[in-house]
């Protein structure tokens, strides 16, 4: 049972409801071995990345990292997380029963809005290739597609969908990689996503003079509310687009 896999993305249901409501999403690594994912962290600390909070270990085979993101929803320039890890628990259980082996959840989202209603409408016209859970056995030939992981009339199952129609489509950003957000106590460094103080002591290529950034973030770039320091002492508190102020 996905004995090859790395991660995927994983929308689950509400909690104590009959209706599948797929009201919160996450990615989730998969390995039969705990040390791996300890392998894996260790790794992200390596490349510079600062973690401030250990991934919380929810059960014997559930490890959730709420300081690091892989699903974004692209409407909102600061995410709604879940907090109270009793419901991240819940929710991430039939997960893990599924797949087997030890989980490692990034930090968890509201579903966007857009692909809650699509999944509402019906999996089956929202993803491909969509088998149960036990009877994927290999990873989609083409590396593109995302697998998503969903329950329906009790059971898991695995579907498919290409990267860019998740984020064009139904609003919902996917990253292989866990990236630093905002859920962690204290600031992080080298942060990609959510808030955060970037400095810049050549500029950027949208604002030659800037030299400090700090406010909301999107791919390492200036998006959402922030306060930019340009190399004169000025300062320009306002909104920003991919790197561009947005008067």
């Amino acid at each position: 049972m996905l004995e090859y896999w790395e991660n995927m993305m994983s929308i689950c249901s509400g909690i104590g409801t009959i209706a599948k409501t797929y009201s919160t999403v996450s990615g989730i690594w998969k390995t039969d071995k705990t040390e791996n994912i300890e392998n894996y962290l260790k790794q992200i600390v390596e490349d510079g990345i600062k973690i401030q909070r250990e991934p919380e270990r929810l059960s014997d085979h559930i490890l959730y990292a709420q300081n690091f993101s892989s699903v974004q929803d692209v409407t909102k320039n600061k995410q709604q997380y879940i907090k109270d890890l009793r419901d991240v628990k819940e929710y991430l259980q039939p997960v893990q029963s599924a797949i087997g082996g030890t989980i490692l959840s990034s930090a968890m989202i509201w579903t966007p809005e857009r692909m809650q209603q699509a999944m509402n409408k019906s999996p089956w016209e929202t993803l491909n290739d969509i088998r149960p859970i036990q009877a994927v056995y290999n990873p989609h030939p083409n590396p593109d597609m995302v697998p998503v992981l969903f329950e329906f009339d009790q059971q898991q199952y695995l579907g498919w969908q290409f990267n860019n129609i998740l984020k064009t489509t139904f609003e919902c950003e996917y990253n292989k990689l866990l990236i630093p957000n905002s859920n962690s106590e204290g600031s992080l460094i080298n942060q990609s996503h959510g808030e955060g103080k970037m400095d810049y002591p050549n500029g950027t290529p949208e604002v030659p003079d800037a030299r400090t950034y700090e406010g909301e973030l999107h791919n390492g770039k200036p998006h959402g509310r922030g306060i930019m320091v340009f190399a004169d002492g000025g300062t320009l508190d306002g909104y920003w687009n991919n790197g561009y102020y947005n008067p």
